[in-house]
C-alpha cells in the first residue's frame, strides 16, 4: 500500500543496482538527495517589453549521498557499502540507482550515471568515519512505481 501523507525521511534512501535486477539499498546512509534540474535557453529579444524570456534546454540530474564509513564486505546484509561504489568510480564504470522508499506503490526515480565524487571523511577524535559520493546522471531520468 503506497505511502499517504508527507514521508518520513527516514524511509527515503539510494539503492545501487548491483546485479541487473536487484536494487541494494546503500548502507548505514544519513542523508541522501536527488537534483533533477533544467537548463534555460534565453529567447530575450527587443520585443521583449524588457522582460527576460526562456525556454527548456538540456535536463540534468545529480544523486547525492552521505553515510557512515563501513570498509568491510561489499554489501552488509541487504545493504551496499562503499565497494561498489569505490569499484564503479575506479574502473570508470555507470550505476544505475533509485531514489526512494521501500514502500509497494510508492514512486521512484531511476538514475544510470558516473560517480563524479567519492570523498572519504575522518572528522575528528573519537567520530565515526564518514563518506560522501555523487552520482551525475548520463541519460534520462525514468520515473516509476514500486511494485
Amino acid at each position: 500500500m503506497p505511502t499517504t501523507g508527507i514521508i518520513n525521511s527516514t524511509a527515503m534512501a539510494v539503492y545501487v543496482n548491483t546485479t541487473g535486477t536487484t536494487y541494494v539499498k546503500i548502507a548505514y546512509s544519513t542523508d541522501a538527495s536527488i537534483s533533477i534540474s533544467s537548463d534555460m535557453r534565453d529567447i530575450t529579444t527587443k520585443d521583449s517589453s524588457a522582460w527576460r524570456e526562456v525556454l527548456p534546454g538540456l535536463r540534468s540530474a545529480t544523486i547525492s549521498i552521505s553515510a557512515l564509513y563501513e570498509m568491510q564486505a561489499a554489501t552488509q546484509g541487504v545493504h551496499a557499502t562503499t565497494k561498489p561504489l569505490w569499484g564503479a568510480l575506479d574502473g570508470r564504470t555507470s550505476l544505475t540507482v533509485r531514489f526512494m522508499t521501500a514502500v509497494t506503490g510508492d514512486q521512484y526515480f531511476t538514475v544510470t550515471g558516473y560517480i563524479s565524487s567519492l570523498e572519504l571523511n575522518s572528522p575528528g577524535v573519537e567520530d565515526n568515519g564518514t563518506y560522501s559520493c555523487t552520482i551525475e546522471a548520463t541519460g534520462a531520468v525514468l520515473n516509476g512505481t514500486l511494485a
